[in-house]
């Protein structure tokens, strides 16, 4: 695809050897030359997932960032929610995100992790709390979320009491199944974000 040796040879370091994604990175430096040649700093596995993630329709771009700020595959019905997307949205409607996103059963998660690393750098802070804020939103109207989870995501958003408060409904769901080992650590970290007052930390270490 490239006749620049040096082209070829940027663009397969990039890539770490994977197929895809030389690839997809090969085909973003033949249209950049196309167009008149590209910077060296644009001629990165970076620069070309987040010129394309700026090209995506806005509920498509929310819905990638949503799900690249978890190190999991997320339920459809909580990324979508998450991102902001008020009427259902089409799987097969995602136009634009082949090789960015990926649809499995009910999940949605990025094509590849180079993809979601990408997409993270390129959001700021600011922008991450507010999604953060939202996947906890999200899954609070869900019962059978984990409360271990959506304090992790309060806690990043930035709502301390709302991290608090999950994180000892944790602590209690792993005490009621006998899990004393996970609810020792869960009422450590507890300890750690600050209790509401100087008696219920007396009784927590108490109970540590």
């Amino acid at each position: 695809l490239l006749s620049g040796a040096s082209e070829s040879a940027e663009v397969a370091r990039e890539a770490e050897g994977m197929p895809f994604l030389i690839h997809e990175l090969a085909m973003h430096a033949l249209s950049g030359l196309r167009q008149g040649g590209l910077a060296h700093d644009e001629l990165s596995l970076q620069a070309m997932i987040q010129k394309r993630v700026a090209l995506l329709p806005d509920a498509t771009r929310f819905l990638l960032e949503v799900v690249s700020l978890v190190a999991r595959p997320l339920e459809w019905e909580v990324a979508t929610q998450a991102a902001g997307i008020g009427a259902p949205i089409s799987r097969h409607a995602l136009s634009g995100a082949e090789r960015l996103l990926r649809v499995k059963g009910n999940a949605v998660e990025p094509f590849h992790d180079k993809i979601r690393e990408a997409v993270v750098a390129g959001l700021d802070n600011s922008a991450k709390r507010g999604y953060y804020r939202a996947l906890a939103s999200a899954l609070e109207t869900h019962e059978s979320a984990d409360p271990e989870v959506v304090y992790q995501y309060f806690l990043a958003a930035g709502d301390t009491p709302k991290a608090a408060a999950y994180l000892d409904e944790a602590a209690n769901r792993a005490e009621s199944k006998l899990a004393f080992d996970l609810s020792v650590r869960l009422r450590r970290q507890r300890l750690e974000i600050g209790p509401s007052s100087d008696e219920e930390r007396s009784i927590q270490r108490e109970l540590l």
